[in-house]
């Protein structure tokens, strides 16, 4: 119930819906047909994203030291130490 409230507003407030290409890939491989067809049905109303990104990771990388500034070192202690 709560997905019909939250795409209720979605069309109040004209919101574009969108679906990504390999999310209709894994409906049409479900095992039940006619949830099949009644999602079919309801991503007819979606626009199909056409952009897709490339699986990529980034990795950032890690701060190991945190600096303190001289005026918040007694609170950054008094965190630390839980008090």
């Amino acid at each position: 119930m709560i997905h019909g409230v939250l795409f209720r507003w979605f069309d109040k407030l004209n919101y574009e819906k969108c679906v990504h290409p390999s999310t209709i890939d894994k409906i049409a491989k479900h095992h039940d047909g006619e949830v099949i067809r009644t999602l079919k049905a309801k991503i007819g109303n979606y626009n199909l994203i056409k952009t897709i990104a490339l699986d990529t990771v980034v990795r950032l990388p890690m701060k190991k030291k945190t600096h303190v500034s001289p005026a918040a070192a007694p609170l950054a202690q008094m965190a630390y130490a839980g008090t």
